[in-house]
């Protein structure tokens, strides 16, 4: 998968689970998670359980996702190494520490008073001389410059810390079943790159299978809508195996099957057959479910043995070339080690035969011929009509 398709299933899984985007980049995206995903990713147990129990509204974190960690630097850095906006240019001098620049006529702002008293602003922010021309005598003696701008002024009229702006306390969850909790806003924000392979995508890949491998979908047909008389719609079974045919080297087939759970007909290629036809998990309008006679259960043995015959038709001349190479590779290894052993000492005897055994067993794993198959996926399809079969041009 390239950038664009995580960037694409990343945000279709987000938007699925009723995830808030916050901010969407080229490069990254800043979500706020839903509690659907919150639960599936954070693995924060112990604090899920506590919502649970209490019954409070659960405050649910926020992740920066970075698809593409060089064009993300370089966003965050500017093109050609210049600073971000809305900071000062490297090397200018700031006012108090970082406080904002006083404004006309404050104190500390003017030039020098009468009396030669230097009224630029001092290390601590405050005012060392008289506001201004204007003032009669400069400064009162034992003047600390109170009003001056410094670090710890603040706005007249602002809101204290650890208010909402409406002079009541803010208040969380832990805070009012434990007591005070420092309630400041947390800067950070956690930053997650989702490229290929990282862990963070593979828990994505886990959940979304999790999910994904059993399902219930009716097809949706707009005529259906029209007629005033309820349709009936057939059931099927439809599974999606992988089969492997193994040795020292590896092939692996799809096979789709469906099942008509009423009449017991199998069609292969189930899944090509569903991709020109709108599928919706709620029973649509003026639509009924006809009886069936199998369970998923027995459709699924009988799907088994089918696809078992289908196999058991293939051409398996890979299979006894796969064992020819097995006994000449076993061959090979007796030829060492039963020479290696007839000249070994007894106490190296025991290390050497554990050797043997253990590359025996590598050798067989390696180049033994076998077939195996498993499931990825299941469902069952609500539809108008037989699926037809997949027509394969290739034949």
């Amino acid at each position: 998968m390239n950038t664009k398709q995580i960037q694409r299933f990343v945000l279709k899984y987000l938007e699925a689970t009723g995830s808030q985007i916050i901010e969407k980049g080229h490069a990254h995206v800043t979500v706020k998670l839903s509690p659907e995903a919150d639960r599936e990713l954070t693995n924060r147990s112990y604090y899920w359980n506590f919502v649970e129990r209490t019954g409070v509204e659960p405050e649910t974190m926020t992740f920066t996702f970075i698809f593409d960690p060089e064009a993300h630097q370089a966003a965050q850095t500017g093109i050609g190494g210049g600073q971000p906006a809305g900071l000062p240019p490297s090397g200018a001098p700031t006012l108090g520490g970082g406080a904002a620049p006083p404004t006309p006529g404050a104190a500390g702002a003017g030039p020098t008073g009468p009396r030669g008293a230097h009224t630029g602003v001092g290390p601590t922010g405050g005012s060392a001389g008289a506001a201004g021309p204007g003032a009669a005598g400069g400064s009162a003696p034992g003047s600390t410059g109170a009003a001056a701008l410094g670090p710890a002024s603040a706005p007249a009229g602002a809101p204290a810390a650890g208010t909402a702006g409406t002079g009541q306390p803010s208040e969380s969850i832990l805070g009012r079943y434990f007591g005070f909790v420092p309630t400041s806003p947390v800067s950070r924000v956690p930053q997650d790159v989702l490229t290929y392979g990282s862990r963070r995508l593979e828990q994505i890949f886990a959940v979304v299978r999790g999910k994904g491998r059993f399902i219930r979908l009716f097809e949706d047909l707009k005529a259906a809508r029209s007629v005033p008389l309820s349709q009936g719609y057939s059931s099927w079974f439809g599974v999606n195996f992988k089969v492997q045919l193994a040795c020292d080297m590896k092939r692996d087939e799809l096979h789709s099957l469906g099942f008509d759970l009423a009449t017991g007909e199998i069609v292969e290629q189930f899944h090509d057959s569903l991709t020109g036809r709108r599928l919706t998990p709620k029973l649509p309008v003026n639509v009924h479910v006809l009886p069936t006679r199998f369970t998923p259960a027995k459709a699924m043995i009988l799907l088994e043995n089918y696809l078992e015959k289908v196999l058991r038709r293939y051409d398996h001349t890979w299979a006894e070339q796969a064992a020819e190479r097995l006994e000449d590779e076993l061959r090979r290894i007796d030829e060492y080690y039963l020479d290696l052993l007839k000249a070994a000492d007894e106490s190296l005897r025991p290390d050497i035969e554990q050797q043997y055994r253990n590359r025996q067993q590598e050798i067989d794993w390696q180049y033994r011929p076998r077939v195996t198959a498993s499931v990825i996926n299941c469902g069952i399809f609500h539809l108008q009509g037989r699926p037809g079969p997949a027509i394969d041009e290739n034949r």
